[in-house]
């Protein structure tokens, strides 16, 4: 099944539905993005290093709890050398967003290259919006596209 979303993950066409296979922190499958079709998805791939990560996470939290039963999926992908890092690093900020991993295999096909990257999926599954670094009206510019997915209303 991993090969089967893998090769979604690498179809040539950006707009195609994208299906993301995630694992848990431990390595482990934990299923994919196709399993949020119908909501609005928020990927965020991070590290604990990274400074600019460091500021957006607060952020998705915020927006996370804002949109409750709203249809919008905020995930965390964290790229540090072990989960056992996110893992602890989640708790010690007292971040209750989702974590996962996913297969470098992955990260080269979604070319994530930098941290942080967010890649938003439609609730039909394809990439809408991309975006690379941290600007300061990062949580107005995420809100304002997650409100166009939901007629206007946050």
């Amino acid at each position: 099944m991993v090969a089967l979303l893998l090769l979604l993950v690498l179809s040539a066409d950006p707009a195609a539905a994208t299906a993301i296979p995630l694992l848990d922190l431990d390595g482990r499958p934990a299923g994919s993005t196709a399993d949020f079709r119908g909501e609005t998805v928020v990927v965020n791939f991070w590290a604990t290093w990274c400074k600019p990560c460091q500021m957006e996470l607060p952020a998705l939290q915020r927006i996370a709890g804002e949109r409750t039963g709203r249809k919008v999926r905020i995930l965390t992908v964290n790229l540090d050398a072990t989960g056992e890092t996110a893992r602890k690093y989640m708790a010690r900020k007292k971040m209750e967003l989702p974590v996962f991993r996913v297969a470098p295999e992955v990260v080269k096909a979604l070319q994530v290259q930098a941290v942080p990257v967010n890649i938003v999926l439609g609730p039909d599954g394809a990439e809408a919006a991309r975006w690379a670094g941290y600007t300061a009206d990062f949580e107005r510019k995420v809100n304002a596209l997650l409100d166009s997915f939901q007629g206007g209303n946050p």
